[in-house]
């Protein structure tokens, strides 16, 4: 069953690795997009946040309780 897999956990594997090398490099879009995200939600309501456009780095794809921790978070550090 290993060997069936294997291929699959090889090509993940790489993508982290990868990912892992090059994050120090540049700017990471998800913290930028999660930032966007819990400023955003702190600003509409939720029936308003995720038909918004113009967002900058993604749409919100998270489910409403991730996205109200994001708000948490955002007025906690602001």
């Amino acid at each position: 069953m290993f060997k069936k897999y294997f291929p699959f956990i090889l090509v993940i594997f790489a993508a982290l690795v990868i990912r892992l090398i090059l994050s120090p490099f540049g700017n990471n879009p998800d913290l930028f997009a999660f930032a966007e995200w819990g400023n955003s939600l702190g600003k509409y309501p939720l029936n308003d946040f995720y038909f918004k456009s113009g967002w900058i780095f993604s749409s919100p794809t998270q489910p409403p309780v991730l996205n109200y921790l994001l708000v948490f978070s955002n007025w906690f550090y602001s």
